[in-house]
Protein backbone atom coordinates (compact mmCIF):
# COMPACT_ATOMS: atom_id res chain seq x y z
CA UNK A 1 0.00 0.00 0.00
CA UNK A 2 2.86 2.62 0.82
CA UNK A 3 4.93 1.36 -2.08
CA UNK A 4 1.79 2.35 -4.23
CA UNK A 5 0.81 5.77 -2.34
CA UNK A 6 5.00 6.94 -3.12
CA UNK A 7 4.76 5.85 -7.00
CA UNK A 8 1.33 7.98 -7.16
CA UNK A 9 3.09 10.68 -5.09
CA UNK A 10 6.02 10.44 -7.69
CA UNK A 11 3.76 10.83 -10.48
CA UNK A 12 1.61 13.38 -9.40
CA UNK A 13 5.08 15.42 -8.77
CA UNK A 14 6.26 14.69 -12.23
CA UNK A 15 3.41 15.72 -14.11
CA UNK A 16 3.52 19.02 -11.60
CA UNK A 17 7.13 19.80 -12.40
CA UNK A 18 6.31 19.45 -15.98
CA UNK A 19 3.81 22.21 -16.24
CA UNK A 20 5.84 24.83 -14.09
CA UNK A 21 7.03 27.11 -16.94
CA UNK A 22 10.82 27.83 -15.95
CA UNK A 23 13.75 28.99 -18.47
CA UNK A 24 17.16 27.71 -18.20
CA UNK A 25 19.79 29.62 -19.62
CA UNK A 26 23.24 28.91 -20.04
CA UNK A 27 26.43 30.21 -21.35
CA UNK A 28 29.86 29.54 -22.48
CA UNK A 29 31.34 32.71 -23.19
CA UNK A 30 35.27 32.62 -23.50
CA UNK A 31 35.75 36.56 -23.08
CA UNK A 32 33.26 36.99 -20.66
CA UNK A 33 35.35 38.09 -17.12
CA UNK A 34 34.33 36.87 -13.61
CA UNK A 35 31.50 38.21 -12.53
CA UNK A 36 28.14 38.57 -11.29
CA UNK A 37 25.55 38.05 -14.09
CA UNK A 38 21.71 39.73 -12.92
CA UNK A 39 18.60 38.35 -14.93
CA UNK A 40 15.74 40.94 -14.99
CA UNK A 41 12.68 41.07 -17.09
CA UNK A 42 11.19 43.60 -19.15
CA UNK A 43 13.60 46.45 -18.01
CA UNK A 44 17.09 46.58 -15.96
CA UNK A 45 15.45 47.67 -12.73
CA UNK A 46 13.24 44.61 -12.01
CA UNK A 47 15.35 42.04 -11.53
CA UNK A 48 14.68 38.33 -11.31
CA UNK A 49 17.70 36.09 -10.34
CA UNK A 50 21.61 36.19 -9.86
CA UNK A 51 24.71 33.94 -10.00
CA UNK A 52 28.27 34.28 -9.98
CA UNK A 53 30.10 33.18 -13.09
CA UNK A 54 33.34 32.08 -13.71
CA UNK A 55 35.48 31.43 -16.65
CA UNK A 56 32.80 32.50 -18.77
CA UNK A 57 30.50 29.27 -17.75
CA UNK A 58 27.03 29.36 -16.08
CA UNK A 59 24.04 27.80 -15.56
CA UNK A 60 20.76 29.62 -13.77
CA UNK A 61 17.39 28.03 -14.06
CA UNK A 62 14.55 30.63 -13.10
CA UNK A 63 10.47 29.41 -12.16
CA UNK A 64 7.67 31.63 -12.83
CA UNK A 65 4.74 32.14 -10.97
CA UNK A 66 2.34 32.10 -14.29
CA UNK A 67 2.42 29.98 -17.84
CA UNK A 68 3.01 33.05 -19.91
CA UNK A 69 6.26 33.88 -21.95
CA UNK A 70 8.60 36.55 -20.08
CA UNK A 71 10.64 39.20 -22.02
CA UNK A 72 14.50 38.56 -20.39
CA UNK A 73 17.48 40.52 -20.50
CA UNK A 74 20.89 39.89 -18.76
CA UNK A 75 23.41 42.34 -17.26
CA UNK A 76 26.42 42.02 -16.02
CA UNK A 77 28.89 43.18 -13.06
CA UNK A 78 32.54 42.56 -13.25
CA UNK A 79 35.14 42.32 -10.29
CA UNK A 80 36.28 45.68 -11.27
CA UNK A 81 32.81 47.21 -10.76
CA UNK A 82 32.28 47.63 -14.55
CA UNK A 83 28.62 47.11 -15.73
CA UNK A 84 28.39 45.05 -19.10
CA UNK A 85 24.68 45.73 -20.60
CA UNK A 86 24.21 42.73 -22.98
CA UNK A 87 22.52 43.09 -26.67
CA UNK A 88 21.72 39.87 -28.93
CA UNK A 89 21.60 39.04 -32.09
CA UNK A 90 18.56 39.28 -34.41
CA UNK A 91 17.38 38.51 -37.90
CA UNK A 92 15.43 41.70 -37.98
CA UNK A 93 15.36 45.31 -39.07
CA UNK A 94 15.26 49.16 -38.19
CA UNK A 95 13.61 51.68 -40.51
CA UNK A 96 14.70 49.49 -43.16
CA UNK A 97 18.70 50.12 -42.52
CA UNK A 98 21.44 47.87 -44.07
CA UNK A 99 22.74 46.04 -40.71
CA UNK A 100 20.88 44.19 -38.38
CA UNK A 101 19.47 45.34 -35.27
CA UNK A 102 20.03 44.19 -31.67
CA UNK A 103 18.15 43.36 -28.92
CA UNK A 104 18.50 43.67 -25.46
CA UNK A 105 15.69 41.31 -24.58
CA UNK A 106 15.34 37.61 -25.21
CA UNK A 107 11.81 35.36 -24.53
CA UNK A 108 12.08 32.69 -21.56
CA UNK A 109 12.42 29.63 -23.62
CA UNK A 110 12.61 26.50 -21.99
CA UNK A 111 16.19 26.66 -23.00
CA UNK A 112 18.37 29.45 -24.01
CA UNK A 113 22.11 28.95 -24.74
CA UNK A 114 24.95 31.99 -24.94
CA UNK A 115 27.72 31.04 -26.65
CA UNK A 116 31.18 32.08 -28.62
CA UNK A 117 32.28 34.98 -27.36
CA UNK A 118 31.11 39.10 -27.12
CA UNK A 119 32.00 42.04 -28.21
CA UNK A 120 32.37 45.50 -26.78
CA UNK A 121 29.98 48.03 -28.76
CA UNK A 122 32.49 51.12 -29.02
CA UNK A 123 30.60 54.15 -29.18
CA UNK A 124 33.69 56.80 -29.19
CA UNK A 125 33.26 60.38 -27.81
CA UNK A 126 29.68 59.94 -28.47
CA UNK A 127 28.96 56.77 -25.76
CA UNK A 128 25.67 57.68 -24.18
CA UNK A 129 27.31 56.09 -20.84
CA UNK A 130 29.59 56.27 -17.94
CA UNK A 131 33.11 54.96 -18.64
CA UNK A 132 32.48 51.87 -16.57
CA UNK A 133 29.09 51.09 -18.02
CA UNK A 134 29.88 49.26 -21.97
CA UNK A 135 27.16 47.53 -24.06
CA UNK A 136 28.39 43.86 -25.61
CA UNK A 137 27.12 42.32 -28.23
CA UNK A 138 26.77 38.11 -28.15
CA UNK A 139 27.68 36.39 -30.65
CA UNK A 140 25.23 33.50 -30.49
CA UNK A 141 22.10 32.78 -29.12
CA UNK A 142 20.67 29.49 -29.17
CA UNK A 143 16.73 29.33 -28.26
CA UNK A 144 13.27 28.33 -28.60
CA UNK A 145 10.52 29.47 -30.41
CA UNK A 146 9.53 31.76 -28.64
CA UNK A 147 12.68 34.00 -28.65
CA UNK A 148 13.19 32.96 -32.62
CA UNK A 149 9.86 34.99 -33.40
CA UNK A 150 11.06 37.97 -31.81
CA UNK A 151 14.69 38.13 -33.61
CA UNK A 152 12.91 37.59 -36.83
CA UNK A 153 9.99 40.41 -36.56
CA UNK A 154 11.62 43.99 -37.81
CA UNK A 155 12.21 45.99 -35.16
CA UNK A 156 9.66 48.69 -36.50
CA UNK A 157 7.07 46.16 -38.01
CA UNK A 158 4.20 47.64 -35.54
CA UNK A 159 5.31 51.26 -35.73
CA UNK A 160 5.27 52.02 -39.33
CA UNK A 161 2.63 52.11 -41.33
CA UNK A 162 3.12 50.50 -44.70
CA UNK A 163 1.00 48.69 -47.73
CA UNK A 164 3.11 45.48 -46.56
CA UNK A 165 2.96 45.82 -42.70
CA UNK A 166 -0.45 43.46 -42.72
CA UNK A 167 0.56 40.61 -44.86
CA UNK A 168 4.55 40.99 -43.03
CA UNK A 169 2.33 40.27 -39.62
CA UNK A 170 -0.07 37.66 -41.39
CA UNK A 171 3.24 35.47 -42.79
CA UNK A 172 4.86 36.04 -39.52
CA UNK A 173 1.79 34.49 -37.54
CA UNK A 174 2.05 31.48 -40.06
CA UNK A 175 5.21 31.09 -39.15
CA UNK A 176 5.06 31.21 -35.62
CA UNK A 177 1.62 30.33 -33.95
CA UNK A 178 2.70 30.42 -30.38
CA UNK A 179 4.78 33.45 -30.21
CA UNK A 180 3.23 35.54 -27.50
CA UNK A 181 5.68 38.56 -28.85
CA UNK A 182 3.81 39.12 -31.75
CA UNK A 183 1.00 38.69 -29.55
CA UNK A 184 2.23 41.29 -27.20
CA UNK A 185 2.47 43.34 -30.36
CA UNK A 186 -0.84 43.32 -32.07
CA UNK A 187 -2.28 44.28 -28.42
CA UNK A 188 -0.27 46.92 -28.00
CA UNK A 189 -1.04 48.20 -31.07
CA UNK A 190 -4.78 47.06 -31.57
CA UNK A 191 -5.94 50.74 -32.12
CA UNK A 192 -4.15 50.98 -35.70
CA UNK A 193 -5.83 47.81 -37.15
CA UNK A 194 -9.73 46.99 -37.85
CA UNK A 195 -11.34 44.62 -35.81
CA UNK A 196 -12.02 42.53 -38.99
CA UNK A 197 -8.27 42.15 -38.93
CA UNK A 198 -7.56 42.03 -35.25
CA UNK A 199 -9.98 38.70 -35.99
CA UNK A 200 -8.02 37.10 -38.60
CA UNK A 201 -4.81 37.75 -36.51
CA UNK A 202 -6.29 35.74 -33.51
CA UNK A 203 -7.33 32.90 -35.85
CA UNK A 204 -3.81 32.49 -36.85
CA UNK A 205 -2.42 31.45 -33.39
CA UNK A 206 -2.12 28.02 -31.99
CA UNK A 207 -4.16 27.40 -29.31
CA UNK A 208 -1.47 27.17 -26.97
CA UNK A 209 -1.80 30.89 -27.26
CA UNK A 210 -5.37 31.36 -26.68
CA UNK A 211 -5.56 31.70 -22.26
CA UNK A 212 -2.92 34.50 -22.51
CA UNK A 213 -4.82 37.44 -20.63
CA UNK A 214 -3.33 39.47 -24.36
CA UNK A 215 -5.53 37.39 -26.21
CA UNK A 216 -8.70 37.83 -24.10
CA UNK A 217 -7.84 41.12 -24.00
CA UNK A 218 -7.95 41.37 -27.98
CA UNK A 219 -10.97 38.66 -28.19
CA UNK A 220 -12.47 41.86 -25.80
CA UNK A 221 -11.64 44.49 -28.14
CA UNK A 222 -13.01 43.20 -31.37
CA UNK A 223 -16.42 42.74 -29.35
CA UNK A 224 -16.39 46.50 -28.28
CA UNK A 225 -15.28 47.66 -31.70
CA UNK A 226 -18.38 45.92 -33.47
CA UNK A 227 -20.75 47.62 -30.85
CA UNK A 228 -19.01 51.11 -31.23
CA UNK A 229 -21.20 53.29 -34.04
CA UNK A 230 -19.10 55.69 -35.59
CA UNK A 231 -21.89 58.03 -36.54
CA UNK A 232 -23.33 58.27 -32.82
CA UNK A 233 -22.61 62.05 -31.90
CA UNK A 234 -19.42 62.19 -29.80
CA UNK A 235 -19.58 64.86 -27.23
CA UNK A 236 -16.13 66.39 -24.94
CA UNK A 237 -15.94 69.33 -22.66
CA UNK A 238 -14.72 72.30 -24.40
CA UNK A 239 -12.71 75.35 -22.86
CA UNK A 240 -15.79 76.71 -21.97
CA UNK A 241 -16.88 74.01 -19.68
CA UNK A 242 -19.44 72.86 -22.19
CA UNK A 243 -20.40 69.41 -23.79
CA UNK A 244 -20.13 70.29 -27.71
CA UNK A 245 -20.08 68.26 -30.24
CA UNK A 246 -16.60 66.83 -31.41
CA UNK A 247 -16.55 67.91 -35.42
CA UNK A 248 -18.84 70.49 -37.11
CA UNK A 249 -20.34 68.65 -39.84
CA UNK A 250 -20.82 72.09 -41.49
CA UNK A 251 -17.48 71.12 -42.35
CA UNK A 252 -16.59 68.10 -44.76
CA UNK A 253 -13.28 67.32 -43.48
CA UNK A 254 -12.17 67.46 -39.80
CA UNK A 255 -8.42 67.31 -38.80
CA UNK A 256 -8.52 66.25 -34.92
CA UNK A 257 -4.72 66.50 -33.57
CA UNK A 258 -4.74 64.65 -30.10
CA UNK A 259 -1.92 66.36 -27.92
CA UNK A 260 -1.22 67.17 -23.73
CA UNK A 261 0.28 70.02 -22.09
CA UNK A 262 3.57 67.98 -21.19
CA UNK A 263 4.16 66.80 -24.40
CA UNK A 264 6.89 68.80 -25.94
CA UNK A 265 6.65 67.83 -29.66
CA UNK A 266 3.34 68.50 -29.23
CA UNK A 267 3.72 72.30 -27.71
CA UNK A 268 6.13 72.68 -30.85
CA UNK A 269 3.47 71.97 -33.20
CA UNK A 270 1.05 74.74 -32.06
CA UNK A 271 3.55 77.58 -33.53
CA UNK A 272 3.30 75.57 -36.75
CA UNK A 273 -0.76 75.47 -36.80
CA UNK A 274 -1.54 79.07 -35.56
CA UNK A 275 0.68 80.20 -38.69
CA UNK A 276 -1.41 78.24 -41.16
CA UNK A 277 -4.46 79.21 -39.65
CA UNK A 278 -3.21 83.18 -40.10
CA UNK A 279 -1.94 82.13 -43.70
CA UNK A 280 -5.63 81.10 -44.23
CA UNK A 281 -4.01 77.48 -45.80
CA UNK A 282 -6.21 75.46 -44.00
CA UNK A 283 -8.36 74.68 -47.09
CA UNK A 284 -12.25 75.25 -45.51
CA UNK A 285 -10.82 72.03 -43.02
CA UNK A 286 -12.18 72.22 -39.36
CA UNK A 287 -9.20 71.92 -36.85
CA UNK A 288 -9.96 70.41 -33.70
CA UNK A 289 -7.11 69.81 -30.63
CA UNK A 290 -8.37 67.43 -28.25
CA UNK A 291 -6.36 67.10 -24.93
CA UNK A 292 -5.44 63.54 -22.60
CA UNK A 293 -4.52 65.53 -20.21
CA UNK A 294 -5.23 63.62 -16.69
CA UNK A 295 -5.85 67.26 -15.04
CA UNK A 296 -8.04 69.13 -16.35
CA UNK A 297 -6.13 72.36 -14.44
CA UNK A 298 -2.79 71.25 -16.51
CA UNK A 299 -4.93 71.16 -19.97
CA UNK A 300 -6.49 75.12 -19.14
CA UNK A 301 -2.92 76.28 -17.87
CA UNK A 302 -1.66 75.17 -21.63
CA UNK A 303 -4.43 76.88 -22.65
CA UNK A 304 -4.01 80.08 -21.18
CA UNK A 305 -0.10 79.89 -22.15
CA UNK A 306 -0.62 78.88 -25.80
CA UNK A 307 -4.08 81.05 -26.69
CA UNK A 308 -5.12 78.83 -29.80
CA UNK A 309 -8.16 80.13 -31.60
CA UNK A 310 -9.72 77.11 -32.71
CA UNK A 311 -11.87 74.69 -30.91
CA UNK A 312 -10.19 72.81 -28.01
CA UNK A 313 -11.37 70.28 -25.92
CA UNK A 314 -10.35 67.35 -23.50
CA UNK A 315 -10.95 64.11 -23.38
CA UNK A 316 -12.79 62.02 -20.80
CA UNK A 317 -12.20 59.12 -19.34
CA UNK A 318 -15.47 57.99 -20.15
CA UNK A 319 -14.72 58.43 -23.86
CA UNK A 320 -11.29 57.20 -24.11
CA UNK A 321 -12.00 53.76 -25.53
CA UNK A 322 -14.53 55.06 -27.82
CA UNK A 323 -11.83 57.57 -29.66
CA UNK A 324 -8.68 55.13 -29.36
CA UNK A 325 -10.97 52.46 -31.81
CA UNK A 326 -12.80 55.26 -33.42
CA UNK A 327 -9.70 57.05 -34.39
CA UNK A 328 -6.90 54.17 -34.27
CA UNK A 329 -5.06 55.64 -31.82
CA UNK A 330 -2.09 53.56 -30.17
CA UNK A 331 -1.13 56.49 -27.58
CA UNK A 332 1.83 58.08 -28.86
CA UNK A 333 1.25 61.83 -29.25
CA UNK A 334 1.11 64.25 -31.06
CA UNK A 335 -1.55 62.04 -33.17
CA UNK A 336 -2.88 63.98 -36.39
CA UNK A 337 -6.06 62.23 -37.90
CA UNK A 338 -7.95 63.50 -40.78
CA UNK A 339 -11.75 62.61 -40.65
CA UNK A 340 -15.05 63.03 -43.03
CA UNK A 341 -18.67 63.85 -40.93
CA UNK A 342 -18.86 59.83 -40.78
CA UNK A 343 -15.73 59.85 -38.26
CA UNK A 344 -13.96 57.96 -41.39
CA UNK A 345 -9.96 58.01 -41.47
CA UNK A 346 -8.73 59.92 -44.50
CA UNK A 347 -5.35 59.83 -43.36
CA UNK A 348 -3.65 59.82 -39.71
CA UNK A 349 0.31 60.26 -38.90
CA UNK A 350 2.21 60.75 -35.69
CA UNK A 351 4.57 62.65 -34.77
CA UNK A 352 5.77 66.44 -35.13
CA UNK A 353 5.64 67.27 -38.23
CA UNK A 354 6.69 71.02 -40.05
CA UNK A 355 4.75 73.33 -41.81
CA UNK A 356 5.82 71.94 -45.00
CA UNK A 357 4.36 68.19 -43.93
CA UNK A 358 1.18 69.28 -42.12
CA UNK A 359 -0.04 71.54 -44.95
CA UNK A 360 -0.15 68.05 -47.24
CA UNK A 361 -2.42 67.14 -44.72
CA UNK A 362 -4.48 69.97 -44.80
CA UNK A 363 -4.51 69.85 -48.61
CA UNK A 364 -5.26 65.93 -48.36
Amino acid sequence: MNKKFLLYFFFILIIISCKKNSTTISGDIPNLPNGKLILYEDLWNNKLDSLEVKDGKFELTHTFDDEIPHYLGIEFYDLEGNKLVFQFPTNSYFNQAKEKWTSSLFLSDKFVKLTDSLEYVDFGENSPFPKNIKTVEIKKIEAGAQTKALQNTNYDLFSRKSSTQYSEIENLLKKYPNSFHLLSEISKNKYQFSSSQVEKFLSLFDKSVQNYPQFKGLQNYIKDSKSINNNKILKLKNSKYKLTEVINKKYKKHLIILWASWCGPCRKEIPILKKIIAENKINGIELISISIDEKESDWRKALHEEQMTWKQLILSKEESENFKIILKYSGAIPYSVLVDNDMKILSSSTGLYDEKEMLKIFNK
